[in-house]
């Protein structure tokens, strides 16, 4: 039971920091401004941390890491494929968030 609450509690550390290094790097108006990141730290991260927190809680190991996994992995290859459609003044879409 003390293992539970303690992976429980080094998932949160781990989505803090993701949240903290979006929030302060890849966010609108900073330097590296990307937009996957910048909305799925707004928009996916919170139900991706409440899902490994609670697995991590009921011991449900491998589904802690495939959701984290999974929310790193969704975050890089959305930025990278996600692409820009420059086509639609004077908005742009990017297909990011679908993957």
């Amino acid at each position: 039971m003390k293992k539970r609450f303690i992976v429980a509690i080094v998932m949160a550390g781990l989505y803090g920091i993701i949240y903290l290094l979006n929030f302060q790097f890849f966010d609108i108006y900073k330097p590296y401004y990307m937009y996957t990141v910048s909305w799925t730290t707004r928009g996916v991260l919170p139900v991706a941390a409440s899902i490994s927190v609670l697995a991590a809680l009921f011991g449900k190991r491998y589904l802690t890491i495939i959701s984290l996994v999974g929310y790193i992995l969704g975050i890089v290859l959305g930025e990278l494929f996600g692409g820009f459609e420059a086509n639609m003044p004077p908005q742009y879409l990017h297909h990011g968030w679908e993957i």
